[in-house]
């Protein structure tokens, strides 16, 4: 479970900042956001296994904003953005692992539904609420059914590299098939994605690798034929 008692010293410093410059302050500052994009990624002194990580939005007509990511409890009440002062920047700190890959949504103006009042299928789609971070170009699609939504992507600094997950157009394309699955045991149907590698015979010898992927993670459907 992430930390939250630190500050962004970005958003210390602007603080200061605002008391003396006013307004002027925070456009600048945001200027500069825009240029290097979201969320702020800031060192921790002295600790070099975790990463101050600020997710900011900035808008009129804004009651709240909720951070919402598998990385933390979906609580929306706990992960509210905060406002700073009397302007419209909203803005929230995570203590996270340095080593971090993770996604991420952002809910503008978001019910505050907790996680009691929620039925279990709304618990189960609460990671598809709200929208992609508009300063945030790395984005991955998740796909659940006839379901689908994309997320922004956020890379901390000791991740580790993940080359396979980049398209390379080099490399032959394999073969995926969608399938429905019925489950007694739960009463539903189920979507399966199967991949097959190039050159893949179904009457040819077997293959004796199977490999599982939970497909709401890993979308085959839209871009593991290229990988």
């Amino acid at each position: 479970m992430p930390h939250t008692q630190l500050s962004s010293p970005q958003l210390v410093a602007l603080h200061r900042r605002l008391r003396t410059h006013g307004l002027t302050a925070l456009d600048t500052f945001w200027v500069k956001v825009c240029e290097q994009g979201t969320p702020l990624i800031e060192p921790v002194a002295d600790d070099d296994r975790h990463t101050l990580v600020t997710f900011l939005w900035r808008g009129a007509d804004v009651h709240n904003v909720v951070a919402v990511s598998p990385a933390w409890p979906s609580v929306p009440r706990d992960n509210r953005l905060g406002r700073l002062r009397d302007t419209d920047l909203w803005h929230k700190t995570y203590l996270l692992p340095s080593d971090l890959h993770f996604t991420y949504r952002l809910s503008v103006n978001d019910p505050l539904a907790g996680a009691r009042t929620l039925t279990p299928e709304q618990v189960a789609n609460r990671l598809s609420v709200g929208q992609t971070d508009p300063l945030n170009a790395r984005t991955l699609a998740t796909q659940v059914g006839a379901t689908s939504w994309t997320s922004s992507l956020a890379c901390l600094p000791n991740a580790p590299a993940q080359p396979w997950s980049a398209p390379q157009p080099a490399t032959p394309r394999g073969v995926v098939e969608e399938f429905s699955l019925h489950s007694a045991r739960l009463g539903n149907e189920r979507h399966v994605w199967v991949y097959t590698p190039p050159e893949y015979a179904s009457d040819g010898e077997s293959y004796r690798l199977l490999v599982l992927f939970d497909g709401e993670t890993l979308p085959f459907s839209r871009s593991a034929a290229s990988r």
